[in-house]
């Protein structure tokens, strides 16, 4: 009697684990949450080298997330990523770079934005004051 309780027990439990998947793959969803701010504020700024800055962001979908392209404002703008998928839970981050050589002082804002297998078009901003 003990072991049919087990077996039942053990199908059902198969059975939860199952239905998990076919809702996932029936309704996947792709998302991502930035840990911190997704503007990020460098202050007052008197050097000649870039401004560097990573954007921390998880995944919260239950399928993965795959950047497909980004786009820049201008070519004072950089960015690095990771081509690789991100699967569900998991974190990664996004290079910018703002050169700051050639740009005019005084308040600059740059807006990255990123382009994935999402509905939404997602986006950060570097922004503050060269000297």
């Amino acid at each position: 009697m003990k072991r049919l309780l087990i077996f039942c027990q053990l199908c059902c439990l198969v059975l939860l684990m199952s239905c998990q998947r076919v809702k996932a793959l029936v309704n996947p969803v792709t998302s991502i949450e930035f840990l911190e701010n997704n503007r990020y504020d460098f202050g007052e700024y008197d050097g000649q080298d870039s401004v560097v800055h990573y954007y921390r962001y998880k995944n919260v979908g239950n399928v993965p997330f795959v950047i497909n392209q980004i786009k820049t404002q201008c070519g004072c703008t950089r960015y690095s990523y990771s081509k690789q998928p991100l699967p569900p839970g998991g974190v990664d981050s996004i290079r910018v770079a703002l050169g700051t050589k050639n740009l005019i002082r005084g308040f600059v804002i740059k807006r990255v934005e990123i382009y994935s297998n999402c509905d939404s078009v997602y986006f950060v901003d570097l922004q503050g004051i060269l000297k």
